[in-house]
């Protein structure tokens, strides 16, 4: 399964590693607390995962308050707190980590990070359940949750419209997690060659571990985990309830959905352990992960499968914006991106239109898209241009794109250089 996961796309983010961080701080935490002699310690060590967690991404804080009061809970009941290293570590991480990177900011362009998450992805929500996009001072002025600061005051002013989202997140969910559990069981660079086949017998799957799980009691297996691991089970169904808090609540992003996937695991193992007795076979099992090994796809051809690589190590998202802040434009900036994100970190008078979207289709004649157009009605005047763009610009209709890409002057444009190692670029508008 771990393997499996190695090649799953979700790990192929062209944007930032937060959250593939996060994810290794958490595992690293719960694989040090198995050695721990004592349970009070693997409370303190979870707790200083999370900590640091918590400084990379805000909604830690909640599976934190948790442990942190189990801990608490803990305390009382044996009534005595036990000398142990793991205090001292938690001393010395919340220390340097203050003075590296100060206390913790829940604050995003000078109010809270969690609204302002909220209203980024309520906003692309809204687009859905309208079919009709819109610019952020647009959404702004709308005001659909009458001047609220916190997501708690929007679920109060408005709360049906504040549950429709969530009911869309929910959704949405299910979709994606549907797409996640198949490519995690049916790694996508072996069984890409299946087709349509691949969901038929991904749904066979699932209905055989349901068969499994109640007919053959697989539950079983669970219980005896919890039961065998109390405090370990009481931290890890903590951390992942938690995880939904942010899927359900804000959005279904994969940066958020890679945090369960190590969860997702440890479950289907628990159900299949002692079911395939094939796999205790060690000539079998060897063969089974040298195959797979073979076949995990490498940087010569995993673009096949995926077309965000070659800059995949190299943050490219990152760096436009960083590029932007150090030369920023007092005009309004419209930029033609694949990718969402860019408004959250720049000011106000950057916006972004995404391609491909639903209004291209009404500038496409006689199998030609008009791009010239296009660009001046939407009044771009930045182009980010990436693999995906890349890919879309040459897979278009007509000629334009690929004219856009060789001769962007043509269009009244001229290419930027990000960064000399980045195969991503910018395409800036020349001024009259």
């Amino acid at each position: 399964m771990c393997l499996s996961l190695l090649m799953h796309p979700i790990l192929l983010n062209s944007f930032t590693y937060v959250s593939h961080f996060c994810l290794l701080i958490i595992l690293l935490g719960f694989l040090i607390s198995t050695y721990a002699k004592h349970d009070e310690s693997k409370f303190i060590i979870i707790l200083t995962a999370l900590y640091v967690c918590m400084y990379a991404r805000q909604e830690f804080l909640l599976p934190l308050i948790t442990v942190f009061i189990s801990w608490i809970v803990f305390v009382l009941r044996q009534k005595k707190i036990r000398p142990d290293y793991s205090y001292l570590l938690f001393i010395c991480i919340v220390f340097s980590l203050y003075f590296i990177f100060g206390f913790i900011s829940f604050k995003a362009q000078g109010i809270d990070r969690s609204y302002f998450a909220f209203m980024q992805h309520f906003a692309a929500n809204y687009m859905f359940w309208t079919k009709k996009p819109i610019s952020i001072d647009e959404f702004k002025q709308l005001d659909i949750f009458n001047g609220a600061n916190t997501m708690f005051q929007c679920l109060i002013n408005n709360p049906l419209v504040f549950l429709k989202h969530i009911g869309t997140n929910i959704l949405n969910y299910c979709i994606n997690i549907f797409v996640h559990l198949e490519r995690l069981i049916f790694p996508q660079p072996i069984f890409h060659f299946l087709g349509k086949l691949k969901h038929i017998l991904f749904i066979l799957s699932i209905l055989y571990l349901f068969k499994i799980l109640i007919k053959n009691r697989k539950w079983v297996n669970i219980k005896i985990f919890i039961l065998e691991y109390k405090i370990l089970s009481l931290m890890i169904g903590m951390v992942f309830f938690w995880s939904f808090f942010s899927i359900f609540f804000v959005y279904s992003e994969k940066h958020y959905v890679v945090l369960q996937m190590c969860w997702w695991i440890l479950l289907l193992c628990l159900i299949l352990n002692n079911h395939i007795k094939l796999f205790y076979n060690k000539i079998f099992l060897l063969f089974v992960l040298i195959t797979i090994m073979w076949l995990v796809p490498t940087a010569k051809n995993i673009g096949f499968f995926h077309r965000a690589i070659a800059d995949v190590d190299k943050q490219p998202n990152l760096k436009t914006i960083q590029y932007l802040k150090n030369n920023l434009s007092t005009k309004t900036e419209n930029i033609l991106t694949t990718e969402l994100g860019f408004n959250a970190y720049l000011p106000d008078n950057y916006k972004e239109t995404l391609t491909p979207s639903d209004d291209l289709k009404k500038y496409i004649h006689d199998s030609c898209i008009d791009l010239r157009k296009y660009l001046i009605d939407k009044h771009i005047s930045i182009i980010f241009v990436n693999e995906r763009m890349v890919f879309i610009a040459n897979l278009g209709p007509g000629n334009e794109g690929k004219e856009l890409l060789e001769h962007p002057e043509n269009f009244g444009f001229r290419k930027q250089i990000i960064d000399p190692t980045l195969k991503t670029y910018l395409m800036l508008k020349i001024n009259p």
